[in-house]
This record gives C-alpha cells, sequence and structure tokens, in this order.
C-alpha cells in the first residue's frame, strides 16, 4: 500500500514540477508575461466559476455516458488532446537533452514509447504518461486565467463538492466506473489490476494549477512548497483513510495540504 502511495504522490509532484516548465517555456516566449495572463485573472468572482462548471459537467458526462457512442468519442476526444499535450511537453524538455546525432532517434523512441506501452502488461504507465503531460499542460492554462488567491478559493469550493459527489451521492464514482468500462484514462494509475490505486484527472489538474499560480505570482520557492505539502498531505491522508475498494475525495487533502505549504512560505520567505 505505502509503495503505491509513494508513486502517487511522486507522480502528482512530477505533474506539478511539468506544470512549471510549461509557464517558464512559455514566459521566455513572449516580452511580458502579460500577454499570455488573463486579464480578469486577479478577478475573486472568477473563482466561482469553475464550481459551477463542475456541477453542470457531473451531471452532463451522467446524461451523455447513456449513449455508447458518446463514450467512443471521449476515448477520441481523450486520446487527441494527451497526444497533444505530451507533444507540448515533449518540446519543452527535449532542447535540454543533448546528445548529438542519436537524439533524433532517441526523440522518436520517447515519442512513441506511450503507444508501445499500451499494447503491454504496462498499459497503465502508458495513461501515466498522457495524465501528466495533459494535466500539467491544463493546470499551467488555469494559472493563466486564475490567481493563486481565486484557484484557492475556487479549490476550496471543488473540495465540498468533490467530497459530496464522492462520498454522498457518489456521481463522480459512477462517472469513473463508465469510464473504466470503456477503457478512457481517468487519471492517474498505478499497481496491478487486482491492487490498483488511481488519482482522478481533477485532482492531478487542480494542484498543478496552484503550483503554476504560485510559481507567477510568487516565485519558485512557493510553488515548491505548496506542491511539497499538497503531495505529503495526499500521502499521509490516503495512508490513513484508505481501505480497499473505497473511492475517496482526494481534492480537500489536497486544498489543505497547498495551503499549509502557502502558510509556511509566506513566513519564511
Amino acid at each position: 500500500m505505502k509503495k503505491l502511495l509513494f508513486f502517487i504522490s511522486m507522480a502528482l509532484i512530477l505533474t506539478q514540477l511539468l506544470s512549471i516548465a510549461y509557464i517558464r517555456e512559455l514566459f521566455s516566449s513572449v516580452t511580458s508575461p502579460q500577454q499570455v495572463l488573463s486579464p480578469a485573472r486577479n478577478s475573486t468572482l472568477n473563482a466561482f466559476i469553475l464550481p459551477i462548471v463542475f456541477i453542470i459537467a457531473i451531471n452532463l458526462y451522467l446524461f451523455l455516458f447513456k449513449f455508447k457512442i458518446s463514450l467512443k468519442l471521449f476515448r477520441l476526444y481523450f486520446l487527441a488532446i494527451s497526444l497533444f499535450s505530451w507533444l507540448i511537453i515533449l518540446s519543452i524538455l527535449f532542447p535540454y537533452i543533448h546528445i548529438g546525432a542519436i537524439s533524433d532517434i532517441l526523440f522518436i523512441i520517447v515519442l512513441l514509447s506511450p503507444f508501445v506501452l499500451m499494447k503491454t502488461k504496462y498499459r497503465y504507465l502508458s495513461e501515466d504518461i498522457f495524465a501528466m503531460s495533459l494535466s500539467s499542460i491544463a493546470g499551467a492554462s488555469l494559472a493563466l486565467m486564475f490567481s493563486l488567491k481565486s484557484l484557492f478559493i475556487t479549490i476550496a469550493l471543488l473540495s465540498l463538492l468533490d467530497y459530496y459527489f464522492v462520498l454522498k451521492n457518489k456521481k463522480i464514482v459512477k462517472i469513473a466506473e463508465k469510464m473504466k468500462e470503456a477503457r478512457i484514462p481517468i487519471g492517474i494509475a498505478v499497481g496491478s489490476e487486482k491492487k490498483r490505486m488511481a488519482l482522478g484527472y481533477g485532482d492531478l489538474i487542480f494542484s498543478a494549477g496552484l503550483v503554476s499560480a504560485a510559481f507567477i505570482d510568487g516565485g519558485f520557492a512557493e510553488a515548491i512548497s505548496i506542491g511539497f505539502f499538497a503531495s505529503l498531505s495526499l500521502f499521509l491522508y490516503l495512508n490513513y483513510f484508505m481501505k480497499k475498494g473505497k473511492a475517496l475525495p482526494a481534492l480537500p487533502p489536497i486544498f489543505i495540504g497547498s495551503l499549509v505549504g502557502a502558510i509556511i512560505s509566506w513566513v519564511l520567505i
């Protein structure tokens, strides 16, 4: 159990770091960060947009999943955006790898690796690669649209909704089951078929969003503090409450850990 929790936590940290890398690369390509930051980024009213969208999306997904064709379309959609995100991440990281003439061959191997893994017993590793790429890009995009303050308010509200939709009316659990039946990735999954642990896209994206927003608003040290304590909080929470076969909301401990990390960085830095 602890081994799976460790890999989940490390995957969350890696997603956060990839998100920061994307922000750094984006800022280096423009003359001023204001060119890519949303004009309404500091508006507190933005904090209430995503919780409303979240409620609508949950119910819309459940409606659409009644139709088999929608599940097939979702599979194609996830593959397309995951591949696009993987290409972006590779384009950011690859310039830092210097291997001379072998670099082109290495690039092709790394590019194709998730597709090769899909056909093996390491299929979940393939999905994890795509999940981390997609979530890091999506999280960074959130940070461009929402300030750190707005995102904290947003994720506080989403944490309450996550708790309700996972443990009370279980709509998120139903969506996850439908996606699993259709073999649509739900996020990061580690372990075997019999003993597997997963962390959803929403948890990855919003954690990466907080870290990226902290990087933009407060710098690298604050971002690392928030990311570390979010991952630590998730590890301790799952280690204490996790029971076999039971779904748990991961956003509340991620939010609490991120808040602790932010407070510590504000006090010490």
